[in-house]
Parts: C-alpha cells; structure tokens; sequence
C-alpha cells in the first residue's frame, strides 16, 4: 500500500479521476501531487503540480505547489 498522511494513493487517484466536481479537490490533487514526489515519481507529481496551478488559482497549495515546481526545475526536488 502506498500511503501519504494515512490514505492510499489509489484513494487520491480516484477522487482526483471520478470526482471532479469535489469541493476540495485542489487538496486531494496537491496532496497527491505530494505523495508522486514523494516516491520519485517526479514526472508524475509534476503533471499534478502544474494541474493544481492552472485549474485552482485561488488554492491555498499555490505557492507550495510553484515551490515545488521550482525545485524540480533544478533538479532539487527537496
């Protein structure tokens, strides 16, 4: 099981896939996005990252998520 702050990532998967109208969903996606970066699924996590910067602009994983980005640009990913 791959878990990230107690939820399987197929659990963020589907949320993210079935339920696009959810209320919160730029915290399922960031969250996510997180978990990928986490296992070093890096091209993936940056997918999400960039999803979560371009369809929720008023998120509050914003700048956490261009962060993210930034790292990733330099190889970081830290």
């Amino acid at each position: 099981m791959n878990t990230w702050s107690g939820i399987d990532q197929s659990t963020y998967e589907r949320l993210v896939r079935e339920y696009p109208k959810f209320r919160k969903l730029d915290t399922v996606i960031y969250l996510y996005a997180f978990s990928l970066r986490d296992q070093a699924r890096l091209d993936e996590a940056v997918v999400y990252f960039k999803r979560l910067l371009r369809d929720f602009p008023r998120s509050r994983f914003r700048a956490d998520a261009s962060k993210r980005l930034d790292e990733g640009s330099t190889g970081l990913y830290l």
